[in-house]
C-alpha cells in the first residue's frame, strides 16, 4: 500500500512539474469595482486552465479584518475557449494607455483601473486603464476611443462567459452572516451579509 501511495505522488507531482513549466501564456486581468482577478495559462501541451480569484476583508469588530481569498476553478474547455477569444481580440497586441495619443488625454479622478498581465514565453506586459468596465456594467455605455473599446471587448468576452456579477453574488450568498469589505479605486465598499 505503501508503495503504490508513494508511486502515485511521484506520478502526479511530475505531470504538475512538467506542466506547469512550461507555459505558454499567461493573462491575468483584474477588474473595476469588484475584487475579482481572473487568470488564464495555457501551456505548450495545448490545454488550458483558468481560475477566478475574489479577495474580501470581513469586518470583525474590535478585531483585526480577516482576509477571505476564494478561487473558482474554470473548466479547462472554458479556460481554452476565452484564451482564443482574447487572443484574437488582440490581447497580446495591446499598447498602453500612454502610448495612445487619444486615450492618454482622457483623464480620472481617483477611479478604480482594470489592470492586464500578460506574460508569454519570456515577455512580461503590465497595462493599466482607469475606469474601465464590461459592457453588461455600464448601463450602455460603449468606450469611445479605440484602445479603451478594445479593452472593454477583452473584459466583455471574459464576463459573457463567466458572468462576474453573477460569481461575486453568488460568493456573498455563501459566507456567514458578517460585514464584508473591498476597495474599489479610493473607495471603501462594505456589504453587510445577513
Amino acid at each position: 500500500m505503501k508503495k503504490i501511495f508513494i508511486l502515485l505522488f511521484l506520478i502526479l507531482y511530475q505531470n504538475n512539474f512538467s506542466q506547469n513549466s512550461d507555459i505558454d501564456r499567461l493573462y491575468e486581468i483584474s477588474f473595476c469595482g469588484k475584487p475579482q482577478t481572473i487568470q488564464f495559462i495555457e501551456y505548450s501541451n495545448g490545454t488550458a486552465e483558468g481560475c477566478l480569484r475574489t479577495e474580501l476583508s470581513e469586518e470583525i469588530p474590535y478585531r483585526k479584518d480577516r482576509e477571505i481569498i476564494k478561487e473558482i476553478s474554470l473548466d479547462n474547455t472554458l479556460a481554452k475557449k476565452i484564451i482564443v477569444e482574447l487572443k484574437n481580440a488582440g490581447i497580446e497586441t495591446l499598447k498602453k494607455c500612454n502610448e495612445d495619443a487619444d486615450c492618454e488625454a482622457l483623464g480620472f479622478l481617483d477611479g478604480d483601473y482594470l489592470s492586464i498581465n500578460i506574460q508569454i514565453k519570456n515577455i512580461n506586459k503590465h497595462i493599466e486603464f482607469s475606469e474601465i468596465y464590461p459592457e453588461s456594467q455600464t448601463n450602455g455605455k460603449i468606450e469611445e476611443i479605440e484602445l479603451r473599446r478594445k479593452v472593454q471587448s477583452l473584459a466583455t468576452i471574459i464576463d459573457k462567459e463567466i458572468d462576474l456579477e453573477k460569481q461575486f453574488s453568488d460568493l456573498i450568498k455563501s459566507l456567514k452572516r458578517g460585514k464584508y469589505c473591498y476597495w474599489s479605486g479610493i473607495s471603501k465598499i462594505c456589504i453587510k451579509h445577513k
